[in-house]
């Protein structure tokens, strides 16, 4: 159950910066295929196409509009076809459309199914059968302390429990409730888990509910084609209702559910350790909606990886860039560095400049480091690669990133001082080179050093898919 991350952002009627950022200064009169009509009122929604929602409301031009930024998922790109679905303005791309919300509904509905299933098989054959046995245990306790069922004040409860012998006690001591500060803490925990599930969920409900009625169609919708974004600025009561039954019903009932089962079944769960272990098996019920989505979508670039951090100026740069991306809040940089000292003045840096979530800073040669990459975040995770180590060594290390899959399609590659020092041997590959199918278009541009004035090269790469061997000549 991926969770949902609000965040505030102040926009001004007065800042047309920000209202052309938005598509708020736009005015087009409304058709049933139509973008947008007066902005400037009007509560706005956000979808990136790459399945990232957002909530954008306002009635007032000079009120500060609440955004919510949403991760990629299931129930987000749902939500987007539903709404392309319903602008009919496809231009020949309906079907496709269409294809696409069958898809990501079956997806849901398969993502539900297996969520609710895997809660009912936990109630019926784990949960339930542990509070049955427990309920026995503690009616062997009252017996045995207390006699027929009444209770006999004359008599030492304690002496007489010390008296029980035999594995019922036994068992009746390691359940969580004789530990019921640990237990309730536990408790605490999951219930603030799922309450935060919950609490995102009514608050993305209740700013879709806000949208104003189009005039005319079912939804009405800014296209922003150079971030590759549309803003829902209007949405029809019919369309609210089916994104309400098809997105938040599903997550309000998987919560709710999962919440008692999950409480019941750690209730019963008979020691500290197994309580712990059957907490985490709880958690990837929850995740199951984010595994379902990664596995049957195309994979995401999750990665800035810069190869040489020196003292961390370009890191802060990078990663204050990153903070600033709209709908790309996972986004991180990675930045490697060989010397120990330049790397604690690095990471120092980034505290300093509140980075250190968005940035990291890892000890080691990029032969040591890459692997670890790959095995953390998976192949084609880097979106960006910044070369500013040692120019005779970049061909070698470019290579290596190329055995291991970790430019992703279309990754930029940007390599600095290829000129002074210089990089020849990686120039060469890049402008007659030919990489495992695909070409790389190098660009080499001519820059002044820092605090000097001779001349240098930053070459900058693009992956592109490899032309036919007739264009290749």
């Amino acid at each position: 159950m991926q969770g949902l991350r609000p965040r505030i952002r102040s926009i001004s009627g007065d800042n047309e910066a920000d209202l052309v950022a938005l598509g708020e200064s736009q005015t087009v009169t409304p058709t049933r295929a139509s973008k947008s009509r007066d902005l400037l009122s009007s509560p706005l929604a956000e979808v990136d196409l790459g399945g990232h929602v957002r909530i954008e409301a306002g009635y007032d031009e000079r009120e500060l509009n609440e955004v919510l930024s949403f991760n990629a998922s299931i129930y987000d790109l749902t939500i987007q076809y539903s709404c392309l679905a319903c602008t009919g303005c496809g231009e020949g791309q309906d079907a496709t459309v269409l294809l696409n919300l069958v898809l990501f509904l079956g997806l849901q509905v398969g993502n539900v199914f297996l969520q609710m299933f895997l809660l009912f098989e936990i109630e019926f054959l784990i949960a339930f059968p542990a509070m049955e046995h427990a309920r026995d245990l503690y009616a062997l306790f009252t017996d045995h302390c207390y006699g027929e069922g009444l209770m006999d004040s004359s008599e030492d409860v304690g002496i007489l429990f010390q008296s029980w012998d035999g594995t019922a006690k036994a068992e009746l001591c390691q359940f969580p409730l004789t530990n019921p500060t640990f237990f309730f803490m536990v408790i605490l925990i999951w219930t603030f888990f799922l309450g935060h599930e919950l609490k995102q969920t009514v608050y993305f409900f209740w700013h879709t509910l806000r949208l104003h009625r189009p005039t005319e169609g079912c939804v009405c919708i800014v296209d922003h084609q150079d971030q590759n974004q549309f803003v829902i600025t209007h949405m029809s009561g019919l369309l609210k209702f089916w994104i309400a039954l098809i997105v938040f019903l599903p997550k309000f009932i998987i919560a709710i559910v999962l919440w008692y089962i999950g409480a019941r079944w750690l209730t019963a769960t008979p020691g500290v350790d197994n309580l712990m272990l059957n907490s985490l098996a709880l958690t990837f019920i929850c995740e199951l909606d984010e595994l379902i989505f990664r596995t049957c979508t195309s994979e995401n670039i999750k990665v800035v990886t810069e190869l040489g951090a020196f003292v961390g100026y370009s890191a802060v740069r990078f990663s204050s860039e990153l903070r600033r991306c709209p709908g790309q809040s996972s986004l991180r940089l990675t930045s490697l560095e060989v010397n120990p000292l330049h790397v604690s003045v690095a990471r120092f840096l980034l505290d300093i400049a509140g980075l250190s979530q968005v940035a990291e800073v890892r000890p080691g040669q990029v032969k040591d480091v890459v692997p670890q990459l790959v095995e953390e975040l998976g192949f084609h995770s880097t979106g960006v690669c910044f070369m500013d180590h040692r120019g005779t060594i970049f061909h070698q290390d470019f290579n290596l990133l190329l055995s291991h899959g970790v430019l992703g399609a279309e990754a930029q590659l940007v390599a600095d001082n290829t000129l002074n020092p210089g990089a020849p041997l990686f120039l060469w590959e890049r402008f007659h080179g030919h990489h495992r199918g695909r070409l790389l278009s190098t660009t080499c541009w001519s820059l002044t050093e820092f605090l000097a004035e001779h001349e240098d090269w930053t070459s900058t790469s693009e992956w592109r898919p490899a032309p036919t061997e007739r264009q290749l000549g």
